[in-house]
């Protein structure tokens, strides 16, 4: 495979954000838990839509992730 046709990796956390955004949609169309789902859904690619909503979300939200009020 030439340099070229590769694609760049995503950035860490667009792509978890990316897999939170998807697997809460699964989970709520089909009445599952957020954390079996995540779970089943782990190695699952991650399309595009679900990139750019990560990326539309971290734009609307902030870049930094929240800390926990622990």
């Amino acid at each position: 495979m030439m340099a070229m046709d590769r694609k760049p990796e995503p950035d860490p956390h667009v792509l978890r954000v990316a897999r939170y955004l998807s697997a809460a949609f699964v989970a709520c169309e089909h009445g599952a838990g957020m954390d079996y789902t995540r779970k089943k859904c782990a190695d699952e690619p991650i399309g595009m839509f679900w990139m750019q909503m990560a990326e539309l979300a971290i734009e609307a939200g902030g870049r930094r992730p929240a800390l926990s009020q622990r």
